[in-house]
This record gives C-alpha cells, structure tokens and sequence, in this order.
C-alpha cells in the first residue's frame, strides 16, 4: 500500500512538471518552485482574488478584477507555472 501511494505521488509530480515547465528548465528551479506550492497549499486559504495593474500599458490603472469566495465568484484557486515559469495562469473554480 505505501509503495503505491509513493508511486502515485511521483506520478502527480511527473504530470505537474511537464504541465508546468520546458524540457530546457533547470531542475533546481522545478524543485524550488515545487517546494514553494507544496508549502503554500498547506498554509493559504485564499477567499479573495484581485488583479491589479500598475504597468504602463493600453489596460486601466489600478483594480482591474474582484472576486469573493464568499459571494460565490469561486470556489477554489489553482495557480499553474508554465512555459519554464515564464507564464502563471490562474483557474478559477
């Protein structure tokens, strides 16, 4: 039973690499910006989403984006590190 649930860990970290990362990426990155998730999963419950722009471009200055989980906006959030961890994307469910 342990060995199975070993193996299914590695599994899930597997997958999660190659959603998340190059071929190119250096694996010290991948271990510390795995090492960060799986910390942050254990220790954030987020209940409020925003998105915030203070770049200088064609976008509005300022909140762009509210959610509340209490309003039902969300249920859960998902950040995803992509492309060598040059893209985040954030699912919201």
């Amino acid at each position: 039973m342990v060995q199975n649930s070993k193996m299914k860990k590695d599994e899930e970290l597997i997958k999660w690499v190659k959603e998340n990362f190059t071929p190119d990426a250096p694996l010290e990155y991948i271990l510390s910006e795995y090492e960060k998730l799986k910390e942050s999963e254990s220790s954030v419950e987020i209940t409020r989403f925003e998105v915030i722009n203070h770049a200088k471009n064609t976008y509005e200055v300022g909140r762009l984006l509210t959610l509340y989980q209490e309003l039902g906006d969300f249920n859960s959030i998902e950040l995803s590190f992509q492309d060598g961890g040059r893209t985040l994307k954030v699912f919201l469910d």
